[in-house]
């Protein structure tokens, strides 16, 4: 039986739509759903498929907005939220918090990106298949060719390509950490990475990551 279930929908802005994903994890007797989208409703006949739903986690400061539709749909679901949350989200009870409280998931590793305190997004790496799920960490949006794309990715630099975006460093307050964290990712045995923004990474999957990150200045000395 299928671990791993990755759910897709995407967010309508006014000059052009961009796609996000969740991740739905059953670990032991634990079902985790990953930054849920707000119309994650719509895949309830899938979730069910996997059992109830026991853990929801925001995993970063941007990756929030769904919190609301998934806890009344999963009332009895625990729930996880990036430290910067704690503040940002005073609306949610919040059970426990990334980074802070044990983490209970053996299949499942939690691994912080350091150095931007007003983001603090986590990225997810489940053990058994070698998947690695990120945030917001990289797009990889390659097929939107609108006028839209080309004007908001272009200024992301990251239209029609992998790529860190230029929004997204511009968070970082301690390059050495981010850079440190990065690396973290890298050590990992990566098969496969789930981006949320855009294609998954499926072949060599590291290796672009690696001329990604690099291509932001943010790999450490080798």
């Amino acid at each position: 039986m299928n671990d791993l279930l990755v759910l897709k929908s995407e967010i309508k802005m006014p000059i052009m739509s961009m796609p996000v994903k969740s991740l739905l994890v059953r670990d032991g007797q634990r079902v985790v759903l990953i930054s849920p989208f707000e119309d994650i409703d719509k895949d309830m006949s899938e979730i069910h498929g996997m059992g109830e739903v026991t853990d929801i986690i925001a995993p970063s400061g941007f990756h929030h907005m769904g919190i609301g539709n998934a806890r009344k749909l999963f009332p009895k679901a625990k729930l996880w939220a990036s430290p910067v949350l704690v503040k940002k989200r005073q609306d949610v009870h919040w059970d426990f918090i990334l980074g802070q409280d044990p983490w209970p998931f053996s299949d499942l590793e939690c691994v912080a990106i350091e150095g931007m305190p007003s983001v603090q997004e986590f990225n997810f790496f489940h053990k058994p298949t070698g998947t690695l799920f990120i945030v917001d960490l990289c797009f990889n949006h390659v097929t939107g060719k609108s006028l839209g794309h080309k004007i908001i990715f272009g200024m992301f630099g990251t239209y029609g390509k992998l790529a860190v975006s230029r929004f997204f460093t511009l968070f970082i307050k301690d390059r050495k950490k981010t850079k440190n964290s990065l690396q973290k990712l890298l050590n990992l045995d990566i098969n496969k990475v789930i981006i949320p923004h855009g294609q998954d990474l499926i072949s060599s999957p590291k290796t672009q990551l690696k001329a990604a990150f690099k291509e932001r200045g943010l790999l450490t000395e080798e």
